[in-house]
């Protein structure tokens, strides 16, 4: 349960930094280049996010991640 409750502190503070990171870089294109450069700036964060955290990681060998599927039965034996 440990292990869990960290995780999730882990992944928490990842989101909070990648929200701050997004709302700074909105602000400063959008001042410098206008509302639709930062819109395209904040959709260009999402594309790469996608890429590096979701659609890379699918392609390779996935020895070292577990799938999703398997995350409730762990869960639920740690339960018992």
């Amino acid at each position: 349960m440990a292990r869990i409750k960290a995780g999730l502190e882990q992944y928490f503070s990842i989101v909070m930094i990648m929200l701050i990171f997004m709302i700074m870089v909105f602000v400063s294109v959008t001042i410098l280049f206008g509302l639709g450069a930062g819109l395209l700036a904040i959709i260009a964060i999402w594309v790469i996010l996608y890429l590096v955290l979701v659609y890379l990681p699918s392609r390779r060998k996935k020895h070292y991640q577990k799938p999703i599927s398997k995350v409730p039965e762990t869960i639920f034996g740690l339960l018992l």
